[in-house]
Order: structure tokens, then sequence, then C-alpha cells
């Protein structure tokens, strides 16, 4: 009990409260906004459709990098659209709106591509 004590104590004497604190806020300030269904079923379905036309070669071959540049001008109506819905509800920059964009599109299209692979 003795050298719990002691541990305790040096452990809570040693730690800095504040810096804890201002990280907690942090994570409560910061609020999620994700895509609408109406952008992932869009994008779901020409990932799809990339997918299918590729179906001869290896799956596991296909380029995100270029399915992602081939839907942004496809679809430049719709992902504006959304991306002014995305401003309006949350104070986003245009880097971070196409940081989005670009990772939840390629998170899908890992996705649905193991799901291909099964």
């Amino acid at each position: 009990m003795d050298k719990m004590f002691k541990s305790a104590r040096y452990y809570y004497r040693k730690k800095d409260n504040k810096n804890y604190e201002k990280e907690e806020k942090k994570k409560e300030d910061k609020q999620f906004m994700g895509l609408s269904k109406k952008m992932m079923k869009i994008m779901d379905e020409h990932i799809n459709s990339t997918i299918e036309e590729h179906i001869d070669k290896t799956i596991s071959k296909i380029n995100p990098k270029k399915a992602f540049e081939y839907f942004c001008n496809r679809h430049t109506k719709e992902i504006t659209d959304e991306i002014f819905r995305l401003k309006e509800k949350m104070i986003l920059k245009e880097n971070e709106t196409s940081m989005k964009f670009k990772k939840s599109y390629k998170n899908r299209f890992y996705k649905i591509r193991m799901l291909y692979n099964k």
C-alpha cells in the first residue's frame, strides 16, 4: 500500500492537467459532417461500373487515383453542389473539402474492391 501511495502521488504531482483539458475541448468542438447519401450512391455506382469495366483484368491493379480523377471530371456538378452543402453546415476550407471527397472515395473504393475479391 505504501508503494502504491508513493507512486500515485509522484505520478499525479508530475502530471500536467492543463494539457489534457485543452485536448478534450478540441475533441468536443470538432463536428463530424459526412457526405450525403445521394453523393455516396453516386460514388458507389461509379466505383462499381469502373470495377466491372476492368473485371477481365485483375481487380487489384485498378488504380483508385485514376478512378477518382475520372469521377471528378464526370460528376463536377454533383461535387460542387455537395461542397456548397458542406460549407453551409460546417466551416471547412477548400482544401479540406477536396481531401474529404478524396478520402471517402478511396475508402469506398477499397471496401467495394475487397467485396469483389472475395
